[in-house]
């Protein structure tokens, strides 16, 4: 009788998609979420086109608010205000939230 060993490797690879949306000035932070679900002909094909065509990562990719480890697929929003510094402009979060 003769033995053998299977070797296993799980190696696990995620992609992230982001696309930048304006929000009108009169949309109150608060109330940005509710905004992207009612608009959503303005993000919906292009992240699902933008993840088409992102590249594989390893790992989970749990940064950036990315924080569900059990979930097949997880969305986000980061509200970013402009931030002026002499001649440089900035972007800070503000706000933000799973979809």
């Amino acid at each position: 009788m003769s033995r053998k060993v299977i070797i296993s490797n799980r190696s696990v690879y995620h992609k992230i998609a982001k696309v930048e949306v304006e929000i009108p000035n009169d949309v109150k932070t608060e109330d940005v979420q509710q905004w992207i679900f009612d608009n959503p002909q303005l993000w919906d094909d292009d992240l699902e086109d933008t993840i088409t065509y992102a590249n594989h990562e390893f790992g989970l990719g749990l940064v950036n608010g990315m924080e569900d480890a059990g979930a097949d697929s997880e969305t986000r929003y980061d509200v970013l205000e402009k931030d002026v510094k002499d001649i440089e402009v900035e972007y800070t979060q503000v706000y933000g939230g799973h979809l």
